[in-house]
């Protein structure tokens, strides 16, 4: 839940809406060659609308999301400085205290996002 209220953040600090979200979403999986009909772009912000209020939706696609917002120069121009966080594995941990890290990193997210 803590990347949907992100996004939301965002949407709402550039004054978007979802359609403006499907329409650089559209634009960012077709390269810009493919122009988006009405229809498309009116199901594609139903289904961001969906992916922001369900527990459910993956993490890729909510990642897939940020990236295209964090990306454009609307957002850039803000100037929020907000840096994409990333899991990198490294082989000098060992799974048990990966998975300890891993806990940890998300129960501080989820206080920042509730604080």
């Amino acid at each position: 839940m803590r990347k949907q209220k992100e996004i939301k953040k965002a949407l709402a600090q550039l004054g978007w809406s979802n359609t403006t979200l499907a329409d650089l979403v559209h634009e960012e999986k077709y390269n810009g060659e493919i122009e988006a009909t009405r229809e498309e772009l009116k199901k594609q912000s139903e289904a961001i609308k969906k992916h922001l209020q369900r527990k459910t939706t993956s993490e890729d696609l909510l990642e897939f999301y940020l990236r295209v917002i964090h990306q454009h120069p609307d957002y850039q121009n803000l100037g929020l400085d907000t840096v994409l966080p990333s899991y990198v594995d490294h082989e000098c941990l060992g799974l048990e205290l990966s998975m300890k890290l891993k806990d940890l990193s998300n129960d501080i997210d989820e206080l920042i996002a509730s604080g």
